[in-house]
Order: C-alpha cells, then structure tokens, then sequence
C-alpha cells in the first residue's frame, strides 16, 4: 500500500507525468468509445451494413500501426510532448469527419485519420512516459497509466449513452471535443511540450 501511494503521489507531483496520465484519460474517454459505441450507432442510423461498419472499424486499426511501424523504423520527432499533442489533434478532425460522413467509405477515410492521430499520440507519449518516470517507480506508473486509460472509459462510456439518444452524430462530435480537449490539454502544459527522451 505504501508503494502504491508513493506512485501516486510522485505522478501527482511532477509536472510531466501529472500532464501526460492526464492526457492519456482524457483521449481514453475520448476515443476508444469511437468504434466500440459511435460506429456501431452510426451504422444504424446511416443504414450501413455489417461489413461496412467492420470497414470503418478496420480503417481506424490499421492507422495506427502505420504509423509505429514508421516510428520504429525512423524514430519519434524531436518535440514528442508536442507531437503527441498535434496526434490528438489530428484524431480529432478524423473523429469529426466521422461525424459529418455520408457514407461509409467517407467514413473509412476519416477514420483512417483518426487512427493516424492515435498512432502518432501513443508511439510519441509513450516514449516521453517512460523517460520521465524514475526506474524505482517504473512499474507503479505503468499501473497508473492503465488506470488513466481504464476509469475515464466507464464515466464517458455512461455519458455518451445518453447523449447518443439525442442522436449518433451528436455522441460522435462529443468525442471529437473531448479528443481536442486532450490535445489542448497537453499543449497548455509547457514542461510536457518541452520533455524530451
């Protein structure tokens, strides 16, 4: 228990890590209920089939690995904190073309771009985590972040529901926002912009 409080307080306490668990469930709130809720709903109202929901879906999954294999093969950018930001961003617009998609392969592409943005979120946060955190600390903060991701999901996941009853796109745009939000978030923070691997 001792340990456990002390990771939390270490997250709590530095600027960096505090700014990026924070990120990390804003954009878990944000975009993981896209393709586990938002599809499925757009699918309904827009009249698509099975396999062109599935389509979208697979579109947003194969965006972002795209993206780590190029990370991987070339590195992360210089800024990643900032990287990771302009990622959110640029999942955002994916998520509010979704949104405005008249099809389903208008759908597909957006979604491609949302992927994209999640693919360059994740492959530049991570890095800049891991740096941040001391090696005493290491496994304590990697905990904490699967919770940053996990808890935020339920809340927004409940929340959604009901704006979804006002309509799909709504829901969707919803996301958009609070994808944005996290992108902001974390450009707002100047030590995160600054930290570097």
């Amino acid at each position: 228990m001792k340990e456990t409080l002390d990771g939390i307080r270490l997250a709590w306490t530095d600027p960096v890590l505090r700014a990026l668990l924070l990120t990390v469930g804003l954009m878990a709130a944000s975009v993981l209920p896209v393709t586990s809720l938002c599809v499925p709903l757009l699918a309904r109202s827009n009249g698509w089939t099975a396999s062109q929901a599935g389509l979208v879906v697979g579109a947003t999954v194969a965006g972002g690995p795209t993206v780590t294999l190029a990370v991987a093969r070339f590195g992360t950018f210089a800024q990643p904190g900032r990287t990771a930001a302009v990622g959110c961003l640029i999942a955002a617009a994916g998520v509010t073309g979704l949104s405005l998609a008249s099809s389903a392969y208008s759908a597909a592409m957006f979604a491609a771009v949302q992927g994209v943005g999640i693919g360059i979120f994740t492959s530049h946060l991570a890095p800049v985590f891991v740096a941040s955190t001391p090696r005493s600390h290491l496994t304590r903060l990697q905990s904490l972040l699967a919770l940053a991701q996990t808890l935020p999901l339920i809340a927004s996941t409940s929340l959604l529901g009901l704006i979804a009853a006002a309509g799909a796109q709504l829901a969707v745009v919803a996301c958009a926002a609070g994808t944005a939000l996290a992108g902001a978030t974390l450009l707002a923070m100047p030590r995160a912009m600054t930290a570097v691997v």
